[in-house]
């Protein structure tokens, strides 16, 4: 079964012609949003070799259409995806779900940071627009265990706050939402580990709504055939992806909650309260990406969101049919 990691997949946009690289310095603030906008809206991906303040590249403009997921999965590298594929892919890896393989090492632990080594100004994260609160990690999924001790893989939004903090956002019917309610309520302890340029099967489960009792992790495997390869994380033991670019482990307080602002999906500024998380450690490759989805009604952000109604309305359509012995299909 084929199945194209995150690296593998920009090499073919590569090949394609399909990814612009722009080496002359951009600022991170305002700037190089601008940039990324306008190349999703001529469908490029992009790689920028010199943001100004970091040594690792911004990577993004990936899955700016939905033909693109053929790019992980078709054994010719074709750009032919639908999105009953994308979804059905999904779907399958949901019936069938496979445990993750827990190995020694990997890619993602080249190099680990710890104490007064963290710094995550070191990274390119972008401010988009003018009333966000500050720069926003947009790619990132966040793992945790959920109270009844299934892995979640979710995207979550994370706002920098200084080199060793960060606000973890999370909606109000998410599952990290239920899950931070839950160690509050019950004064527990938390850790989540915010995974940058996972493998783009892990992307595609975590945007899609999984049952509580089955991991995005799982699904994801169910998705190539195999379990995914991960490490544990230094401090929590959360289950990393070893071909990740990048995570960043922190310890949740759940008692210090604070509002933050960003442009959101619908064109909007989205205002939420995230508890304030303190960064315990850092790993990532040597030659790390930091992988970067334009906020915002951007293309890319859209289809990652897409995955998520997918299941939905397939699960609204039959139910209509068993209601409805009359109705045989729901366009």
């Amino acid at each position: 079964m084929t199945n194209r990691n995150f690296r593998e997949v920009l090499d073919l946009l590569d090949q394609k012609g399909d990814l612009i690289r722009i080496s002359k310095e951009v600022d991170p603030k305002f700037e190089m949003p601008a940039l990324m906008k306008q190349l999703e809206e001529e469908g490029k991906a992009f790689i920028f070799e010199n943001v100004k303040g970091s040594k690792h590249p911004s990577v993004g403009g990936i899955f700016t259409t939905m033909d693109r997921y053929g790019l992980i999965f078709n054994a010719d590298a074709s750009e032919k995806y639908t999105f009953d594929e994308a979804g059905g892919r999904v779907l399958s890896g949901i019936a069938h779900p496979i445990e993750n393989i827990v190995l020694d090492k990997g890619p993602i632990s080249e190099e680990k940071f710890f104490d007064d080594a963290i710094n995550l100004k070191d990274f390119p994260v972008a401010t988009f627009f003018e009333l966000d609160s500050g720069p926003f990690i947009t790619s990132a999924v966040g793992i945790f265990k959920k109270p009844n001790g299934v892995m979640n893989v979710g995207f979550y939004r994370c706002m920098i706050v200084d080199r060793n903090h960060l606000l973890i956002n999370a909606s109000g019917l998410s599952d990290l939402r239920k899950s931070y309610d839950w160690h509050r309520e019950n004064n527990k302890e938390m850790s989540v580990a915010m995974v940058i340029g996972a493998p783009p099967p892990l992307l595609m489960a975590a945007a899609s709504k999984c049952p509580d009792d089955i991991s995005e992790l799982e699904v994801a495997g169910g998705m190539i055939g195999k379990g995914i390869e991960t490490i544990l994380s230094p401090n929590s033991g959360l289950p990393i992806p070893i071909d990740s670019e990048i995570v960043i482990e922190a310890k949740v307080d759940l008692h210090n909650m604070v509002e933050n602002t960003l442009g959101e999906f619908g064109n909007q500024y989205g205002t939420e309260v995230a508890p304030m998380c303190e960064v315990t450690s850092i790993m990532k490759r040597k030659d790390a990406m930091f992988y970067n989805v334009m906020a915002g009604r951007a293309k890319e952000h859209n289809n990652l969101g897409y995955l998520t109604i997918y299941g939905l309305s397939k699960g609204v359509c039959t139910k209509i049919k068993e209601s409805f012995s009359f109705v045989k299909d729901v366009a």
